[in-house]
């Protein structure tokens, strides 16, 4: 089971998974999430949703680091603005204004538990970024926020949504370094995955 509601999030962690599970995509109870890191966290909700659905379940949780942002708690990216996606991203632009470091790098964890058990668990960091000054709408797509802010030095200070899909790949590699984790580990445990 795909343990996320967020879109985007949902088609990285099925393709991440596909080679060795067939996913499914269910209505989750609401769950509290709790831990002192991503993977942390990650694994706790990998938990729970495994032992509610009787089964596999993948999850992950993530989140931005941003150093220019001193009472910035990474851990609550999501959550750190009550609303939708238009007012977090007006309420972080209001936070960052005359901020002069922009710099901005995004954590992902991910976690595979069976009926409440972890099995396998890891995190990694994406590319660096900065984040922009003002917000375009056309640079934005639900369940991806705060991509919408973001832009790149490596390709010409695009914004992500201006990426080529080569671009996007790289500036989105930890879910390349999730699958590359998970493929190996699963390579080199099988009997971990016939459970």
């Amino acid at each position: 089971m795909i343990a996320s509601a967020n879109p985007h999030k949902q088609k990285k962690l099925r393709e991440i998974v596909k080679d060795f599970f067939k996913p499914v995509i269910l209505d989750l109870p609401k769950i509290k999430e709790t831990g002192q890191t991503f993977r942390e966290t990650a694994e706790n909700k990998a938990k729970k949703y495994s032992k509610w659905f009787k089964g596999w379940a993948v999850a992950t949780d993530a989140g931005a680091r941003i150093p220019g942002l001193k009472n910035w708690n990474s851990l609550r990216t999501q959550r750190f603005s009550q609303g939708g996606d238009l007012k977090k991203i007006n309420t972080l632009l209001k936070m960052m204004k005359n901020k002069k470091n922009r710099d901005i790098f995004w954590d992902e964890a991910l976690a595979l538990a069976y009926k409440g058990k972890i099995i396998f668990s890891t995190q990694v960091s994406a590319l660096p970024a900065k984040l922009q000054k003002s917000f375009n709408s056309e640079n934005y797509e639900k369940g991806h926020w705060l991509d919408s802010l973001c832009f790149f030095p490596q390709f010409g200070n695009k914004n992500f949504f201006n990426l080529t899909p080569k671009q996007k790949k790289s500036a989105e590699n930890s879910w390349t370094k999730l699958k590359k984790k998970f493929v190996d580990f699963s390579k080199k445990n099988p009997s971990r995955l016939n459970i």
